[in-house]
């Protein structure tokens, strides 16, 4: 058997025909969220959003495709502003306008009283006023779209919580620097 494989690799390799291995198979939601939610709290400053917009992009197939492409497509971009419009973009076909800021950029504080986080994850106001609003929806999106697959469990909400700290962390917020390109 073992020289069989050795042959079919070698001649997949001489004849150039050689195929991708098979995708892993999807994860659960929960091993998904506690091994994201690590993966997030890691990583080094400045490359926590960045680390939790891969890891929603690559969640569970329980969360709803719009999230998961739309923190792909998110993390694709450099400009705050085309970052933010994205995420605003996917929280708008899933939330109601109350939730959407006027702004990619706008504080988060603008939009958290009239949509706030169902249920409250501690999120203090310090960390909501470094959160910028687009960051601030598509968090709230992520509840329900959770909430919606009913797939929400502390390790799911820890996610949510790790997301929310790295947006106010390292996101970007209206004051911080521009975000360096990949």
């Amino acid at each position: 058997m073992r020289a069989l494989r050795l042959a079919l690799t070698l001649g997949c390799v001489a004849l150039g025909a050689c195929v991708a291995p098979p995708p892993k198979p999807p994860l659960d939601c929960e091993t998904w969220a506690t091994e994201s939610s690590r993966a997030i709290e890691s990583a080094p400053d400045g490359q926590r959003y960045e680390r939790a917009l891969e890891a929603i992009g690559n969640a569970c197939s329980a969360l709803p495709a719009a999230l998961r492409g739309g923190a792909r497509a998110a993390r694709k971009r450099i400009s705050r502003q085309e970052q933010g419009d994205l995420l605003i973009r996917v929280a708008r076909d899933l939330l109601p306008a109350s939730c959407i800021p006027w702004s990619a950029l706008s504080p988060a504080t603008d939009i958290a009283g009239r949509c706030p986080l169902e249920p409250a994850l501690g999120v203090d106001a310090d960390a909501l006023a470094a959160m910028d609003g687009a960051s601030y929806a598509f968090l709230r999106a992520l509840q329900k779209g959770l909430s919606d697959a009913q797939i929400y469990s502390p390790a799911t909400e820890r996610l949510l919580l790790a997301f929310a700290l790295s947006a106010a962390r390292d996101g970007y917020s209206a004051t911080s620097a521009p975000r360096r390109a990949r």
